[in-house]
């Protein structure tokens, strides 16, 4: 089996690793939520702005744009960083596609050691759990020798 390299931490890693720590639950309500209301609204100011019948300045066109275009900037920012915390967060698709691989490889590898240890004949349990129905020594059928019992004194 070839070795797989290590990975390695870049810098978007590392913050997101420092993130992390002082991040306690980055999966709280709220965090993530639909960015679709607040792009639906920009794109019917837009709309509206372009079927009006009055031709609008853009400084006009910004100053009711650019507030909403904040807010969608921010919510992305928000889920980002929460993203970030979530542990493996910091690592790419590619890096978590390699990892799921190795592990995927590492459980096969698992599951044929334990088929292989179910086919194998194994003489020394057969031995063991015929000794337990053995005679023992002192004749019982159990094979445990007899110990004299402590008695409390009292008959």
């Amino acid at each position: 089996m070839a070795q797989q390299p290590p990975l390695t931490v870049t810098a978007s890693s590392s913050t997101a690793l420092t993130a992390h720590q002082t991040n306690t639950n980055p999966l709280q309500p709220g965090s993530f939520r639909s960015l679709l209301p607040t792009l639906n609204d920009i794109l019917a100011i837009l709309n509206d702005q372009g079927d009006s019948a009055e031709k609008i300045l853009p400084a006009q066109a910004s100053e009711q744009v650019a507030p909403k275009a904040r807010e969608l900037t921010k919510a992305i920012e928000e889920m980002k960083s929460a993203a970030m915390g979530i542990p493996g967060g910091h690592l790419s698709t590619e890096e978590v596609r390699r990892l799921k691989g190795i592990l995927e490889e590492e459980g096969e590898k698992r599951r044929r050691t334990l088929r292989a240890f179910e086919e194998m004949d194994m003489p020394v349990l057969e031995e063991l759990g015929q000794r337990s129905t053995t005679v023992g020594v002192d004749g019982d059928v159990d094979g445990t020798d007899s110990q004299p019992t402590p008695t409390s004194g009292l008959q």
